[in-house]
Formats: C-alpha cells, structure tokens, sequence
C-alpha cells in the first residue's frame, strides 16, 4: 500500500514538472493540457472501490490539489475542494454503471471527463468566461486523457 501512495505522488510530482517546464513550450494560444486533472480523472474512473468515497478518492483529491494549487495563482485549497466533489459526483455516475460489463469503457470516460474538466475550469479561478482559450484547453487535455486511458487500460485493465 505504502508503494502505491509513494508512486502516485511521484507520478502526480512528474506530471506536475512536464506539465510546468516542458509543455509550455507545446502551448497553444497560451493553453497547456492539465496533466495533473487528467490523472486525477484516470485514478477515480478505473478506482475499484464501492461506495461514494474511499481513501484512495481522498488521497488522490488531496495530492492532486496540492500540485495544482501550488503552480496556480487561485486560492490554496480550492483545487482540493473542487476534486472532491467532482470525485464523489464522479463515483455516483460510475455507480449506476457497475451492473454494466462494459463499465471503464471509452465511450464513459471521455464525456464524464469532458464533464468534469470544463466545470473543474469554470469553477476554479482559471477562467472567469468561457472563452476560446478554454475549449482549446479542453481538447488538448482530452486528447492526453484518452492516451493516458488506454495506456492504463493496457497496463492496469487485467487489475481493474
């Protein structure tokens, strides 16, 4: 357990410097994918566990806001806030689809992350009105989530 806390933090750490350092080199009209939101979706679409909120929800809300609050210019805590809530709303869409087979489909994952990235934009300080900047934001990071989505289907599906 200790393992899989230490490697997601460092992972939610690396995302968090390619996202900082490297992207902004690959903007578009000033516009970077939001890794860190990405993997944070990932980690509670493929999240196992029954119920509204686990641990894991938690730790990965608090990780994930903690990284994004620290490279923004928003209030700290509100990243952490956000997450929370659009974990538990996530998790009780995803629940209505635990009967299904199919459930960590494509066809789920790339409209709940929609979803949930334009109300995580809008609601956080990063876009006072919806603008070009923030559609473009949000194609560029779907177009990351769904190589992250089927890179951790590959490698994590067997588990999941």
């Amino acid at each position: 357990m200790w393992l899989k806390i230490l490697f997601t933090t460092l992972l939610f750490y690396l995302l968090t410097l390619i996202q900082n350092s490297f992207f902004v080199h690959f903007n578009i009209l000033g516009v970077v994918p939001n890794f860190i939101f990405i993997l944070f979706f990932i980690l509670v679409f493929f999240s196992s566990h029954k119920g509204l909120y686990s641990w894991e929800d938690l730790f990965y809300s608090i990780i994930a806001g903690f990284f994004i609050d620290i490279f923004t210019y928003s209030h700290f805590g509100i990243s952490f806030v956000l997450l929370s809530i659009i974990a538990v709303i996530a998790k009780k869409l995803l629940s209505s689809l635990r009967q299904r087979k199919d459930k960590h489909s494509i066809v789920y994952f790339v409209p709940l992350f929609l979803i949930f990235l334009t109300i995580y934009d809008v609601l956080s300080i990063s876009y006072w009105n919806i603008d070009w900047a923030l559609l473009i934001k949000i194609i560029y990071s779907c177009i990351f989530a769904v190589i992250g989505f089927y890179i951790y289907k590959k490698t994590m599906g067997s588990r999941s």
